[in-house]
């Protein structure tokens, strides 16, 4: 997992033991090592196409990024026929894109909320606002672990928007956020069975 994402409800998209009880390899977008989010099974033969990946040693021990696990690896991976992969032919997470606006997506409850569409991400990926999301995260901290989890905290709403300038505070969403939010739970966004996004 990319330390950059911020992970909503897995189960939900079928990253469950029952689902991934056959599987050696799930990635997103088709690809069987993507890099924000990838489950891999600790097997032998996994380990041997990490170890056969090009001068994997050598490029490890390099400080900037390599890309091995979305090119090298995953290609490995692709090719290896005895690899029983997952294929997920179309993205299940947001990520930073000119399009988002600072109220956009949301965190709360536990779910990854695109607020525009009302529409449910398994986890978003904000590798562009590293900076911004580190430099605002104490505004959104939260008193226990517990208030995290819809309903079992003494908070029954804990969480932040996110956008390009960094993480805010549910209670400080725009009049005409607030109103957004309010159709998606009207619509069933936040109730616990989930939803098809629109």
């Amino acid at each position: 997992v990319d330390l950059g994402i911020f992970i909503g409800r897995l189960p939900l998209f079928g990253f469950n033991a029952s689902t991934l009880s056959g599987v050696d390899s799930v990635g997103d977008q088709g690809w069987p090592s993507q890099g924000p989010l990838t489950l891999l099974r600790n097997a032998p033969a996994i380990n041997r196409i990490w170890r056969d990946v090009p001068r994997v040693r050598e490029r490890l021990e390099r400080p900037g990024i390599q890309r091995m696990n979305e090119w090298d690896f995953g290609r490995a991976l692709l090719e290896a026929p005895e690899m029983r992969q997952r294929v997920v032919p179309w993205p299940m997470h947001l990520w930073t894109h000119a399009r988002h606006g600072p109220e956009d997506v949301l965190w709360i409850a536990g779910r990854v909320l695109h607020l525009p569409s009302c529409g449910e991400a398994a986890y978003f990926h904000f590798s562009n606002w590293k900076d911004v999301v580190a430099a605002s995260a104490a505004s959104v901290a939260v008193a226990s672990p517990l208030d995290v989890v819809g309903g079992l905290g003494v908070h029954s709403e804990v969480g932040w928007s996110i956008g390009p300038g960094g993480l805010l505070p549910l209670a400080a969403l725009s009049a005409s956020a607030r109103a957004r939010l309010d159709t998606c739970r009207a619509r069933g966004a936040l109730q616990s069975g989930g939803f098809a996004p629109t």
